[in-house]
């Protein structure tokens, strides 16, 4: 690749990756696998990061790019662009991120059939949808930005911009107020850039700009307009690894000594962004909480936050925007350009155990993936590996074994143990989807140690179909799924436990039980009880020794409230709290349950 400049980038990123190996292969020999993955993971990331900015021998990828040709330099120019990365590892990402705006240049030569990147050191400001021309007069190629049309209030400013293709330098020639027609000239300024075009007639010197509801013109006369430099150009920071911090000691000791049944904001020095339609799920094993997911318009990139319990922090690393690009903001349906998933309307559609977050383990829902279930061939699990660095990576399920009547390989993820084992309920019980199908009810079982799959009929009784939310939770130790049935406050309520060896539903019968749908269930461990927010975000408690529900009142240190229809708290029994992640609130909440608190 051409361009003497970048290759001492390149040279530092590929150096730095044998001193990471080598303390790679040392941890190994010492049996050390912990620092072993994250100095690997260290090394794949500056690999990756060579190839993606010096060493690319083509545009990475992008759309709403426009290209021009210059017969006098024979070559194709592109400019900027949208990308399909998110950076949400930078504080600069606001809430609900949108892929980044480009400001890279192209020039792609038809003699030689290859691209080489402008290391241009000053450029103009990144452009989703760039307004590109070239001039055959002069040689040049013209960019016209429009900024502060984003209804911020201020006056919007047009700026016309040069590319002297000779010299591979951008150059500032001219800065205007946008023309106000007399509709606002913010709304004009706005509706000019989105789907706006550009083109210049030669003969007449005319640049005319076409929006969606008006055509503007200017007369240009470059040799009257002053040449002046680009900004320099700040490159962001190169992407690093998924880590997590450690523990925090003053930090564990105040959760230590919270007081019990009172919730408590964590405020973290940045919160998480905002997923609705799906839950978070903590690591039975390392006590994280893991946030995917997203849809119903809002957030739509397919990147892991990991909240630390221990130490009160976010841990994020970029992500893709998983929908259309540009998108159309309303669920993910492409896999990201890096390996990650569709993430759209997650529901309960995703665990966490020992560092992973499974997205997929061979089992489907009933509803959407009928076919594809009773298709055979190979499967696999699909999940984020926090001790690669945030890769995602598939490994094959080595069997599949489908119970007598099984029609095929149904039941997403629902719960997960310490062992390992990610439960998933199928058929009727599935949450929402289920009500199509009365009479099925099937439960699967993923070993993550040994990548086999097993599902079962569940036989009758069983629960009834129930709403949006987390109606189930697993008790390890007591080797049950917990199951609270309630449509609305119309709908009967009960409580139910279904038994993992013989798969069979007990209904417990107790004489008191909630009466709103469940958004969330959740075993505390070790207190042999269930903790449930239900309805508007009514607290309960369930209790196996007394077999009865009871009212926990909620208490709070500031105003609390609980994401709806799934409430997107958790309980991680490695600390023994609760942890509250429902932006509506105002961020993080921890809660030190005590059944003993409850009205009983």
């Amino acid at each position: 690749m051409r361009g003497a400049t970048t290759l001492p980038v390149a040279g530092d990123e590929v150096a730095a990756v044998a001193p990471l190996l080598d303390e790679a292969s040392r941890a190994a020999t010492a049996g050390d696998f912990s620092t072993a993955t994250r100095a690997a993971a260290g090394a794949l990331r500056r690999l990756e990061q060579a190839l993606e900015t010096p060493l690319h021998v083509e545009p990475p990828p992008r759309c709403s790019a426009p290209m021009v040709y210059s017969a006098a330099a024979k070559a194709i120019v592109l400019f900027g662009g949208q990308s399909n990365l998110v950076r949400t590892d930078l504080a600069s990402h606001g809430r609900n991120p949108e892929p980044g705006a480009l400001n890279d240049t192209w020039i792609y030569e038809v003699g030689t059939r290859q691209w080489r990147e402008l290391p241009c050191g000053r450029r103009p400001p990144p452009q989703r949808s760039p307004l590109l021309a070239y001039d055959e007069v002069s040689h040049l190629v013209l960019l016209v930005t429009i900024a502060g049309a984003g209804g911020g209030g201020g006056k919007p400013t047009a700026t016309l911009w040069s590319l002297d293709l000779a010299r591979g330098e951008w150059s500032r020639r001219n800065a205007q107020a946008w023309p106000d027609d007399g509709r606002g000239g913010d709304d004009d300024a706005r509706a000019a850039v989105n789907g706006a075009t550009l083109a210049l007639d030669p003969q007449r010197r005319l640049l005319l700009l076409t929006g969606r509801s008006s055509t503007y013109v200017m007369k240009v006369d470059l040799d009257a307009l002053p040449v002046e430099p680009a900004p320099p150009y700040d490159p962001p920071p190169p992407l690093m690894p998924h880590d997590l911090p450690p523990d925090d000691p003053t930090w564990l000791a105040k959760l230590a000594t919270l007081p019990a049944n009172q919730w408590v904001h964590a405020r973290p020095p940045r919160d998480a962004d905002t997923r609705d339609w799906g839950t978070v799920a903590a690591d039975p094993v390392r006590g994280h909480v893991h946030y995917f997911g997203g849809g119903h318009a809002t957030y739509q990139v397919n990147d892991v936050a990991v909240y630390a319990v221990g130490a009160n922090r976010w841990a994020r690393a970029p992500g893709d925007h998983n929908d259309y690009v540009p998108p159309v903001r309303w669920d993910g349906i492409a896999m990201g350009f890096r390996g990650g998933p569709p993430a759209g309307h997650q529901r309960n559609g995703y665990v966490a155990c020992n560092g992973r977050t499974y997205v997929f383990a061979g089992g489907s829902s009933r509803r959407w993936d009928a076919a594809p279930a009773t298709q055979p061939g190979s499967r696999h699990a699909w999940f984020y590996d926090l001790d690669r660095g945030g890769a995602w990576r598939q490994t094959p399920i080595a069997k599949v074994d489908l119970g007598p009547g099984v029609p095929g390989a149904f039941g997403r993820m629902h719960v997960v143990g310490p062992d390992g084992v990610i439960y998933g309920l199928a058929g009727h019980l599935e949450p929402y989807d289920g009500r199509f199908f009365a009479a099925e009810a099937y439960l699967s079982a993923f070993d993550t140690a040994t990548a086999t799959l097993s599902v079962h009929k569940i036989p009758e009784p069983t629960p009834a179909w129930v709403g949006e939310g987390r109606p189930f939770c697993l008790a390890p130790d007591r080797g049950q799924i917990f199951f609270f049935e309630c449509r609305d406050e119309q709908s009967p309520a009960r409580t139910w436990v279904l038994d993992l060896k013989t798969r069979r539903f007990t209904d417990l019968k107790p004489a008191r039980q909630p009466p709103s749908s469940p958004r969330t269930v959740e075993y505390l461990a070790g207190q042999d009880a269930v903790f449930a927010i239900v309805g508007r975000g009514e607290q309960w408690v369930y209790s196996f020794p007394r077999n009865a529900w009871a009212p926990l009142p909620l208490r709070t240190d500031a105003p609390l409230r609980f994401a709806h229809p799934y409430a997107q708290a958790v309980y991680v029994p490695r600390h023994g709290i609760l942890v509250n992640t429902g932006h509506a609130s105002g961020g993080v909440a921890v809660m030190r349950p005590d059944a003993r608190g409850a009205e009983w």
